[in-house]
């Protein structure tokens, strides 16, 4: 009973985790960033604010979410060290999940100490972000596996030697694939172009901000994941067919945000879409972690069919 109650209350961290990554993605494009000002943890110096700025309450708002989702977090690793054995997977990745969620409140503690939201356009507040972004997805991961660990008989990541280069190919390839997104949304932020042909044409000319220079490659990398993502699952669930319906579940998330990614440059992209867009790259990412872990846990356990 104590891993089913586990179990529910890691599905709503990861859920309330991805309602936060949202939200914060609301705060860099509606320009509240600064909100706050340069304080931190307070807010404009003070506990609560007292003001009716929207942009304070938004970012207060977000600084409050990512307090709760902190306690949660802890929570879940707490409660995973009570009921776990020392040394187990699902220990691990619960404790990973709260190193990664400290992780998080230290970069956004830094963005705003060093100024880097609102209109600052260094080249810091890039590094900044994309790291960010892949400190995010290693949250998710965790969050992820630790769901998942609490209902696995055998929980494992790692894949067989020899089976190893296509996950950790497509791992860092989404990686890569997230940071330049949270740039080209950056770009989006700071440099919004007046239309499509002349944001293409800014991207290509060279002369550009890193960020609009950089905004190009994520949808041709977008392209490439999926690409690449096809073949290998394709492959897997010839081997596991038991995992063919998952597999498909995660192909179509990733074509489906390949079209958001397009109406994104196609419609200039507005706030409300540049935030679906991020909802169903987190889907996809939670989707594809799940199919990693499960492909991994089951390789040595379900009978080969076909061939790998």
């Amino acid at each position: 009973m104590n891993k089913v109650s586990y179990q529910r209350f890691a599905l709503g961290v990861l859920l309330a985790c991805v309602a936060v990554i949202v939200w914060g993605a609301y705060v860099r494009a509606s320009g509240s960033g600064a909100g706050c000002g340069s304080h931190w943890p307070l807010c404009n110096g003070v506990l609560l604010p007292q003001t009716e700025a929207q942009k304070t309450w938004i970012e207060f708002s977000h600084r409050l979410s990512s307090g709760l989702l902190l306690v949660l977090v802890g929570g879940l690793a707490a409660w995973a060290w009570k009921i776990f054995p020392s040394g187990s997977f699902a220990l691990r990745v619960a404790v990973t999940a709260f190193v990664a969620v400290l992780l998080e409140a230290l970069i956004g503690a830094f963005l705003v100490l060093l100024r880097l939201v609102e209109h600052d356009q260094s080249v810091l507040r890039v590094i900044s972000i994309s790291l960010h972004l892949v400190n995010t997805l290693f949250l998710l991961a965790a969050l992820t596996c630790a769901y998942l660990s609490a209902g696995e008989l055998a929980p494992r990541w790692s894949f067989p030697s020899g089976q190893r280069l296509w996950p950790r190919g497509l791992i860092l390839g989404f990686a890569a694939l997230g940071a330049l997104g949270a740039v080209a949304a950056l770009g989006d932020t700071l440099f919004p172009p007046s239309s499509v042909l002349a944001g293409i044409a800014l991207d290509l000319s060279g002369t550009g901000h890193v960020a609009e220079r950089i905004r190009v490659l994520h949808p041709l990398l977008a392209v490439g994941w999926v690409g690449a993502f096809a073949w290998w699952v394709s492959a897997l669930w010839e081997r596991f067919p038991s995992l063919k319906k998952q597999g498909m579940r995660t192909l179509s998330l990733a074509c489906g945000n390949l079209l958001l990614g397009l109406c994104n440059i196609l419609f200039l992209a507005p706030v409300s879409l540049q935030m679906l867009h991020l909802l169903v790259a987190d889907a996809l990412w939670i989707s594809f972690v799940a199919l990693l872990f499960s492909a991994a846990s089951r390789w040595q356990r379900e009978p080969i069919s076909g061939t790998s």
